[in-house]
């Protein structure tokens, strides 16, 4: 009976590793699929926020959502977002984000690495664009009061 104790011990000792990497394997996936939901969540907010206001109010809406610490940040920045467009478009209003894998991040160099078509690693990554179009509910001169 002892003996089959210490075989039991030394089968979990064996497959605890595998396990473990599984598992924090499964944890970083889900921040990385985190952030590209709240990417994905932050283009439509721009674009509701901006089809409710004026073309000249678009820088502030611009600046909020590129600034990396603010309330709009990734949680766990995976990607980083390189530019905001806003388009107006009559009657709508199309909002573009173009953003890459960020390198820096531990998840991030190395899903690069497999991303690479051959051996060498380079220090960018491609650029990817989300876009959201939403109707332009603004309308100037009046007032909703």
């Amino acid at each position: 009976m002892s003996k089959q104790k210490g075989q039991a011990i030394i089968e979990f000792a064996f497959v605890l590793p595998f396990l473990m990497l599984i598992l924090i394997g499964l944890f970083y996936f889900a921040m990385l699929f985190t952030d590209l939901i709240m990417l994905n969540n932050n283009v439509r907010s721009a674009a509701r926020e901006a089809s409710q206001v004026s073309s000249n109010q678009y820088a502030s809406i611009k600046e909020e959502y590129e600034d990396d610490s603010g309330d709009k940040a990734l949680p766990f920045k995976f990607y980083k977002i390189d530019s905001v467009k806003i388009l107006d478009k009559s009657p709508n209003v199309e909002v573009q984000f173009q953003y890459h894998l960020d390198e820096g991040t531990w998840l991030g160099g190395i899903l690069s690495r497999f991303a690479e078509k051959d051996d060498s690693f380079k220090d960018t990554t491609e650029k990817t664009t989300k876009s959201y179009t939403m109707f332009k509910e603004y309308k100037s001169g009046s007032s909703s009061n």
